[in-house]
């Protein structure tokens, strides 16, 4: 690891990527969450102008499992999308959703 001791540990499917911001003004992490599962983007049938690169579609959004766990004591967990799950347990928090870009909000 680059941080041997990092703020927030994930664990997610690996077709989600995440990005974890610190909001210091308001005293909480904001962790975004993007999943995205697209079938490949060539196809090797050939077409009158050769092979072509086809753009990527998703097809309908996958449910998933987001487990983050807080190396320091936290409030409260919310997920931005109503739809969303979310349960937590200790320093754990897991998160159960369909969206392709969930936010979860720990707040101190």
């Amino acid at each position: 690891y680059l941080h041997p001791n990092p703020e927030v540990r994930i664990e997610a499917p690996a077709n989600v990527e995440t990005v974890i911001i610190r909001d210091r003004s308001r005293n909480r992490l904001l962790v975004h969450a993007l999943c995205f599962s697209a079938p490949p983007t060539a196809t090797a049938a050939a077409f009158g102008k050769g092979n072509l690169v086809l753009p990527p579609m998703m097809e309908e959004p996958a449910q998933y499992t987001l487990r983050l766990t807080v190396n320091r004591p936290f409030g409260k967990a919310t997920a931005a999308s109503p739809q969303a799950q979310i349960s937590t347990k200790g320093r754990q928090i897991t998160v159960s959703t369909a969206s392709i870009h969930e936010i979860v909000i720990v707040e101190a």
